[in-house]
């Protein structure tokens, strides 16, 4: 990763603050980056992950005036069976009778959703979307791409109904 794209990377995260003040995140990261730069702004918000089904049903039906953190894939300071990182923990949490899964559905299906740092490809979180993708849902992405896939790119994106506002891939500025 050159200086650039983790200047970018580093911009974009104290920036969420300023742009996600209310509403639900969802992020596959298990670190306390999000918690960090939201509490450096004073923002409220409360964490859950999958297994707090309850919580996030609540947040789906109803905005609150703060942000609901979900970690799909658990919190760094949950015990090691919570967090899922090895092959057993993904083909555990994304099983089609998971209950877990049934929740991530559910926010697929009732939020639009802005991709940031995602690399959109092969990933069983890109199956979940696409098992819930309806034509009208529509879903943002701020994604890198060299000049000569921008057509490729936007096609294969726009098909999951995801809508790309690419960046040249060598320009982080």
């Amino acid at each position: 990763v050159n200086n650039k794209s983790t200047k970018l990377a580093h911009m974009a995260i104290n920036n969420l603050p300023n742009i996600i003040k209310d509403g639900v995140i969802l992020t596959s990261n298990y670190d306390k980056v999000i918690e960090t730069v939201y509490d450096n702004y004073n923002v409220p918000y409360e964490v859950a992950d999958l297994s707090d089904r309850e919580m996030i049903n609540g947040w789906i039906r109803e905005t609150r005036n703060k942000i609901l953190l979900v970690k799909i894939h658990g919190d760094i300071l949950q015990p090691e069976d919570r967090i899922v990182f090895d092959r057993e923990s993904y083909d555990k949490l994304y099983a089609s009778d998971s209950q877990a899964l049934t929740t991530l559905k559910k926010c697929f299906e009732h939020k639009v959703l802005l991709f940031l740092g995602c690399s959109l490809q092969h990933d069983r979180f890109l199956d979940v979307l696409r098992s819930v993708n309806e034509p009208g849902i529509k879903n943002y992405a701020i994604y890198p791409c060299r000049k000569s896939d921008r057509q490729k790119t936007y096609r294969r994106l726009s098909d999951d109904r995801i809508f790309p506002i690419l960046f040249p891939d060598d320009d982080y500025e």
